[in-house]
């Protein structure tokens, strides 16, 4: 069987995982600022009870101890005033707050701005260019190291293989012919992707049917969106994706819709990795 380097497989799978976390960032960040972080932060005071009740220590709720010791500290404080302190203390938070309202709204609204649309936004760009990135670099890997594979990239290799290659590769010959190999495909378009694969792996690929190919075509159509237009929707995009957004708005994009295309660039790219490690010489 060949034996594939691990390296690309591993970078992938690292940017992979940076992509789940900007999805994850935004469902927390985005609880925080919708509901007060029911979920999100419910979730972990729930956690955090458990984990004290385990250890035998006798607060009824990691909540309620906050907030019993926050009602305690403002009430003492607030008390010992009396009621010219207390005038003085609320002018003296309205003069402090005052300056800062207006920056802080501005901050709120960028922050909100990075939560609804930079945060997925950046996930899905990570994961398309982390795919395109891994099938030139494992391309690379096979057929540098595996004549039989570099066989089946005759036709490429005599139209494509020139000196830039093997200077770029230092000189390495093999190095060379399979960076000729890789740049010989546009790997950002479904079509070129699928006919390189079947020929890289000598059988049909996971990106196989129409259906694959057609969310493969949205998946980059989105990425390329956001990457070249700022995520603003464009004749393009809609002939693209049959969007029925207007041009010139911000095109809405679901954490469904990134947690499934990071599933199936996955699953694409698992299959690449294990369907290379499968073959034999001569396959």
């Amino acid at each position: 069987m060949a034996r594939i380097s691990k390296g690309p497989i591993t970078t992938f799978k690292e940017n992979i995982k940076v992509a789940r976390g900007f999805v994850k960032l935004h469902y927390y960040i985005n609880d925080l600022l919708t509901t007060g972080g029911d979920e999100s932060v419910g979730n972990l005071v729930e956690f955090t009870d458990q984990l004290l009740e385990s250890l035998g220590v006798g607060f009824t709720s990691m909540g309620e101890m906050i907030a019993g010791q926050l009602q305690s500290e403002v009430e003492t404080g607030l008390v010992s005033r009396g009621e010219e302190g207390m005038k003085q203390f609320v002018d003296s938070v309205r003069t402090a707050l005052s300056p800062s309202l207006e920056r802080a709204v501005e901050t709120i609204e960028e922050v909100k701005a990075a939560v609804e649309r930079g945060l997925l936004q950046q996930s899905l760009v990570i994961a398309v260019s982390a795919l395109e990135v891994y099938l030139h670099d494992v391309t690379v890997e096979a057929v540098s190291g595996y004549r039989y594979i570099e066989q089946r990239f005759t036709a490429q290799l005599s139209e494509r293989f020139d000196y830039s290659h093997l200077r770029q590769a230092e000189h390495d010959v093999r190095k060379a012919v399979g960076k000729a190999v890789a740049d010989s495909y546009n790997l950002y378009d479904s079509k070129s992707v699928r006919r390189h694969l079947r020929t890289l792996l000598n059988r049909k690929p996971y990106l196989e049917t129409q259906a694959d190919l057609k969310r493969f075509h949205s998946i980059v159509a989105y990425r390329n969106l956001v990457a070249h237009r700022a995520g603003k929707i464009d004749n393009v995009f809609k002939k693209e994706t049959s969007h029925k957004g207007r041009v010139g708005s911000i095109v809405d994009i679901s954490q469904k819709l990134v947690e499934d295309a990071l599933i199936f660039v996955e699953d694409i790219a698992t299959d690449v990795q294990e369907g290379l490690e499968k073959q034999r010489a001569g396959g």
